[in-house]
């Protein structure tokens, strides 16, 4: 079985080591026994807990820090401490990580809070990365492993399994053996759990630096996100060198978002393989020093408007700033249809415009959106550019003339399918930009998982 830190429920918290501290108050310095724990609850983080056993432990609060030995530590912030019979200290890191110095054969991490996508044809033992393989499998589990797999008695299998590529990289991600279980208590309570665990590895089998695969597992970080439309993390990390004992160890304190019912994104978890087909382009444009961090605040302004983060109004702020970045990044950067002055002076509903246009799409209002229509007719007939600039404009331009369209009866009504909309432009937008041409899961006429068809500038 492929190593991991096993999550056997949601926000269990998940030992990661056990072992001295070094406690420190000025020149005073003792070592006592403690662990790291990764805790989901109230708030992902890695927390330390050390005993203390002495007075003089806890002498001047303000100034104690904590060390663990053999690892590089960042952002301690001791919080709190409790004195008695069990008398403690705890604080908060921001990351922890042990060895790099040596070369990697491969590279292991795990995943919290990705969707519980099937790849037809694929096929995998749960939790173990190091053996995708081709194979006519039912969409579940089988008892009955594909041909050449390596297999142990009983082992079942999943096709909730992808293999991503760039640049001579291969990833290998694959469902965790409690997937199942984890999704349904995900999908029922929310909160925070290891979906997957993957494997990096160089296609032709040669070693690399601890700082490579820092690069392209942060590539995927994004791209996982992006994908979810909701912030995913890879918070454990580790790597193995050429005797295959781990010899690099990272953790941190994740971003994730915490699950939430009913949520989705473009990516539809019947059709694993988009991924395969979106991941080298997203890692070219992460990783381009004119589009990369463009690229970033694009999916995070997408993922924040997608969870609602900032509220109702606030996420279709967020969506038409993602978009008018977009926007400038296809129409002026990509497409060269107009120079970067001309679109900036350009007003919020002709930028919008421009960025439809490029991508093959109509200014109609989707039919199903029916307030939003009402709600463009009684102001002269708007289209959904107009109709999604007036919105905004209203939430951040308050003058009177905007509040009374933005907060009257109609406007209010308006607002959930006007988010709707923005979050399906950002989505094309975005897949636009990685030059995607394939299908993908449309918000707007979708009705049941496994719908999607082509994006809209594919060319038959």
């Amino acid at each position: 079985m492929f190593r991991q830190y096993s999550q056997n429920h949601v926000n269990e918290p998940i030992l990661l080591h056990e072992g001295t501290f070094r406690v420190r108050a000025g020149d005073y310095c003792v070592e006592r026994s403690g662990a790291a724990h990764l805790r989901w609850l109230p708030s992902p983080g890695i927390e330390f807990d050390v005993e203390l056993r002495e007075p003089e432990d806890a002498a001047d609060f303000d100034s104690l820090t904590l060390e663990l030995p053999k690892f590089r530590t960042e952002g301690v912030l001791v919080h709190s401490m409790s004195l008695g019979s069990n008398s403690r200290i705890r604080a908060l890191a921001s990351s922890m990580e042990s060895g790099g110095e040596q070369s990697l054969l491969s590279a292991g991490f795990q995943v919290a809070n990705f969707t519980n996508f099937i790849t037809p044809g694929l096929s995998a033992a749960p939790g173990d990365p190091t053996a995708i393989t081709d194979g006519n499998l039912s969409e579940r589990r089988l008892s009955a492993p594909p041909t050449g797999a390596r297999t142990k008695p009983g082992q079942s299998f999943t096709k909730a399994a992808a293999e991503l590529r760039h640049d001579g990289w291969k990833v290998s991600l694959v469902a965790v053996p409690e997937s199942r279980d984890l999704h349904e208590s995900l999908k029922a309570n929310g909160g925070y759990a290891f979906t997957h665990v993957g494997q990096l590895k160089r296609i032709d089998g040669s070693s690399f630096s601890v700082e490579r695969a820092k690069e392209i597992l942060e590539s995927l970080r994004v791209f996982l996100s992006f994908a979810r439309g909701a912030a995913c993390s890879l918070p454990i990390r580790w790597g193995c060198g050429i005797d295959s004992h781990v010899v690099w160890r990272q953790f941190a304190s994740p971003i994730v978002d915490h699950w939430q019912r009913g949520h989705r994104s473009w990516f539809d978890e019947r059709h694993g393989r988009v991924l395969a087909e979106l991941f080298d382009e997203f890692c070219r444009v992460h990783m381009d020093e004119r589009l990369g961090e463009s690229l970033v605040l694009a999916v995070h302004w997408y993922r924040h408007c997608n969870t609602r983060s900032s509220g109702m109004e606030g996420s279709i702020v967020l969506g038409m700033a993602a978009l008018e970045l977009l926007g400038g990044l296809i129409v002026v950067d990509r497409n060269g249809a107009m120079s970067a002055q001309r679109y900036d002076k350009l007003p919020g509903a002709k930028k919008l415009q421009e960025l439809l246009s490029a991508l093959e799409v109509q200014a109609d209002i989707p039919q199903k959106y029916e307030a939003l229509t009402r709600f463009a007719q009684k102001n002269s007939n708007w289209d959904s550019c107009q109709a999604l600039a007036k919105l905004r404009n209203g939430f951040v331009h308050a003058n009177e003339g905007n509040r009374r369209i933005a907060f009257g009866e109609v406007g209010k009504a308006a607002t959930y399918n006007a988010w709707q909309l923005s979050l399906w432009y950002q989505e094309l937008a975005l897949l636009h930009l990685l030059k995607h041409c394939g299908s993908y899961r449309n918000r707007t006429t979708a009705e049941w998982v496994g719908q999607v068809e082509s994006v809209p500038w594919r060319k038959l």
